[in-house]
């Protein structure tokens, strides 16, 4: 910056504080008192991130200020932007970044995970290996036999393979380009430590899920995986993992092990933890596909406003058909009648509303008097009709016009009376039906039992009921809401409208819409972006919260009644992630520091439970990762270690050492002097067993003279 603006800014010279450094730098968006190098305002659009071999350089250091080192031999003015990247110009005076984010990974992003790339292969061939040796060490173990030596085998050969992958592609390109890592002998510990832990993690999972859990609970207690709550629950997590397509589940996912959960959410973290990661996305995506298969596979699924039109449809078509069969009921009474229409019900009902009417004081007369007129009028008429003839289909005819204007009017007077009139209109066609013969009584039997069926309040489409109420509904939105707002008590309204779908034509096929749309709406939320997607909380809560009643009414005896199963499956996997994600970093932090510094071959607490030959009593994974720098750990060798240990107690200067761990690390020199002290006395002793006990502590604990 220009010194007559700096003076202006400091006002002659003067020290401006830090309070007021802070607000002018947060208002100009750079750092007006130093040299702010590339501005992020410039990046250019179509220059790309770094060069392949520039990103192959500087992807081989871990530390944030060798990369920067690095960087800088070919970009001078590099400098940190964001979360592990950089910011530069290039010789053309481009501004641009190492590493641009893009849907589709260039080159660089290749090159720069070469020693990821060699952790891979090498935990991969580690893997092969280690169950080899695995194998024959594991046959001499009693019970368990050669799968769980295989098993540990093959994990700790992961766990060594990525690091002697890792390791051998960054020293290697490191000599290749020029570059130092500083990384201290126990920083580099520390990174090894987790990167076998990560190998050793994704061996442990596809190793652990298999044919070892047959071995039984016990098998597992204190090996990579961590301890199985429960040997049939394990398997059937992993049985419901496989099934929905989730072929790589880690060990914490499937063992009920919070401490695995947390562990692994830790190392999915980490800068190299991009394969643990995924493999938690892995689940959760196949848990999506899973869904979307469900809701395909039952039906076409439609928006609540479709779905409730079709409802509505439906019920419209089954109350015409049911009409229809009604009809044609009462047509085959008609056809079997030889007697006239008998009307002694409804003339003893015309002489009573008469007698009514004449009752009525003058205030009833002006209140209720037009009402009762109205329907002595249409009870007269019949009688004028049958007296000259009625048949039975004209009988029925009248009836079927009474009942409607009941249904019609709001007016409760009129309604009565018209009811009544109904009633009384009913009884006379069966007198009239029973009067021509037992075949036209049997025919009428029948024809009314179907009629009441069908306009049944509760079970048919008489007013009040499911059904009506679906017909009559103003807005389609709601008309799903109301047919499944009582599944949680059980399924009676559901069944209701199943069996009235079913009735119309077509109405099979729409109930498997039906299906498949309340299946969508039970998972399916729209997020910030408006986009929908799976949520597995949603699901799981509804559909915990949905009676069995309710699920047997909506599936039972269709051609979807196996995709229950799918969802109950579907359901306990939600559940089961749902657990495992509470090992997230979410209130975690302070748990998963301390298990990430279990990896790290100088934390004291590591220092002691090695030096007590207890290894493999620590976190669920760093049984294995204490001593995964040089591969030493071995499953079952604890036995060996202890052995070897007892001469660290009865040695007083070790003991004098072994007391002061825990204080070593507030000492000057910290661990790293402290071990060093230990060095020493191994250096200068006479006694054999004690030197032998020191170099079999170091070898377990993965540590060097170097460090």
């Amino acid at each position: 910056m220009d010194d007559w603006k700096k003076k202006i800014i400091e006002r002659d010279g003067g020290a401006i504080p830090d309070w007021k450094r802070k607000i002018i730098e947060k208002d100009s968006g750079t750092n007006v008192f130093e040299n702010a190098g590339p501005d992020p305002r410039d990046i250019s659009d179509d220059a790309g991130d770094a060069p392949w071999n520039v990103r192959m350089e500087v992807g081989a250091l871990d530390k944030p200020e060798d990369r920067l080192k690095a960087i800088q031999k070919t970009y001078p003015d590099a400098k940190p932007y964001g979360d592990d990247n950089f910011i530069f110009t290039d010789e053309k005076g481009r501004t641009r970044l190492y590493n641009t984010e893009s849907w589709f990974p260039s080159l660089g992003d290749f090159a720069s995970i070469t020693p990821e790339i060699g952790e891979t292969v090498g935990g991969a061939v580690g893997g092969v290996l280690g169950g080899i040796g695995g194998g024959a060490v594991g046959s001499a173990v009693p019970v368990i036999g050669t799968g769980v030596g295989a098993f540990s085998g093959a994990v700790t050969g992961a766990g060594g393979g990525s690091v002697a992958g890792r390791e051998g592609v960054q020293r290697g390109l490191n000599w290749m380009f020029g570059n130092e890592d500083t990384r201290t002998g126990s920083e580099q510990a520390i990174d090894m430590g987790k990167t076998f832990a990560m190998g050793a993690a994704g061996e442990g999972a596809g190793r652990a899920v298999g044919a070892g859990w047959k071995a039984g609970k016990n098998a597992y207690k204190k090996m990579l995986v961590g301890e199985v709550d429960d040997v049939a629950k394990a398997q059937s997590r992993l049985a419901d993992l496989n099934a929905i397509g989730a072929d790589n589940p880690l060990p914490g996912m499937v063992n009920g092990n919070p401490r695995t959960s947390k562990f692994e959410h830790a190392l999915s973290s980490l800068r190299n933890g991009d394969e643990i990661q995924k493999r938690i996305d892995d689940a959760h995506q196949a848990m999506d596909g899973e869904f979307d298969r469900i809701v395909s596979g039952t039906g076409t699924a439609k928006t609540q406003a479709e779905l409730g039109e079709l409802l509505k449809e439906q019920a419209k078509l089954a109350k015409q058909a049911g009409f229809q069969r009604s009809n044609q009921l009462y047509d085959r009474v008609g056809e079997k009648v030889t007697s006239p229409a008998v009307i002694d019900n409804t003339s003893s009902f015309l002489q009573k509303l008469k007698s009514d009417r004449d009752a009525m004081g003058s205030f009833d007369k002006r209140a209720i008097g037009s009402q009762t007129d109205s329907v002595i009028d249409d009870a007269t008429a019949i009688l004028e009709d049958a007296q000259n003839g009625m048949t039975f289909d004209q009988l029925q005819k009248a009836r079927t016009i009474i009942g409607q204007r009941a249904k019609d009017t709001d007016d409760k007077v009129l309604s009565k009376h018209l009811n009544g009139l109904y009633g009384a209109l009913t009884a006379d066609m069966e007198k009239t039906a029973l009067a021509s013969g037992e075949d036209a009584a049997q025919a009428w039997r029948k024809a009314n039992n179907q009629y009441r069926r069908h306009m049944d309040p509760v079970k048919g489409f008489g007013k009040g009921s499911a059904a009506d109420k679906i017909i009559q509904a103003p807005d389609t939105d709601k008309i799903w809401q109301f047919a499944t707002e009582t599944t949680n008590r059980g399924g009676n309204r559901i069944a209701q409208i199943r069996r009235t779908v079913e009735k119309s034509e077509g109405g099979k096929d729409a109930w498997a819409d039906v299906v498949s749309s309340s299946i969508e709406q039970l998972g399916k939320s729209t997020d910030v972006e408006g986009v929908e997607q799976f949520n597995s909380t949603m699901f799981l809560n509804k559909w915990s919260k949905m009676s069995p009643e309710a699920k047997d009414a909506i599936f039972k005896g269709t051609k979807n009644q196996q995709y229950r199963q799918d969802l109950d499956r579907l359901a306990r996997i939600s559940n089961n992630m749902k657990q495992y994600a509470r090992g997230a970093n979410h209130s975690n932090s302070q748990t998963h520091k301390q298990m990430l510094d279990n990896i790290n071959p100088l934390d004291k607490n590591n220092v002691l439970t090695s030096a007590l030959g207890m290894a493999a009593g620590v976190e669920p994974m760093s049984a294995l990762a204490i001593g995964a720098a040089k591969g030493a750990a071995k499953a079952g060798a604890n036995k060996l270690f202890t052995n070897s240990r007892m001469a660290l107690f009865k040695n007083p200067e070790t003991v004098a050492w072994l007391a002061d761990i825990p204080k070593a690390e507030m000492q000057k020199g910290g661990m790293q002097g402290h071990m060093k002290k230990l060095m020493e006395i191994r250096k200068r002793t006479s006694d054999q067993a004690v030197a032998t006990a020191i170099a079999d502590y170091f070898r377990d604990l993965g540590y060097e003279d170097d460090q």
